[in-house]
């Protein structure tokens, strides 16, 4: 059977759960440079990837699911994405 693990938790429950005095746009801004793995998901909530003990699952690496075609445009017409 395939382990569950690592689950996603939300940003502001990791910062409760880890932290005394970071706030959920502090675990974000951690995400967003690389130091806590995660994901924002389509609706704009932010979580982490944690283990079953909920530290932070470091080693995971999420599956990468494709850029839909309005963000895709989105990019190209900034540069950040070239075509192809």
């Amino acid at each position: 059977m395939k382990s569950e693990w690592p689950k996603k938790m939300p940003a502001g429950d990791y910062a409760k759960r880890w932290y005394t005095s970071r706030t959920k746009q502090s675990v974000i801004n951690d995400i967003k440079v690389g130091h806590l793995p995660g994901v924002q998901e389509p609706s704009g909530q932010w979580f982490v990837w944690v283990n079953a003990d909920d530290t932070a699952a470091f080693n995971y690496r999420a599956p990468v699911t494709p850029i839909n075609t309005k963000a895709q445009e989105i990019l190209m017409k900034r540069g950040l994405l070239k075509a192809g």
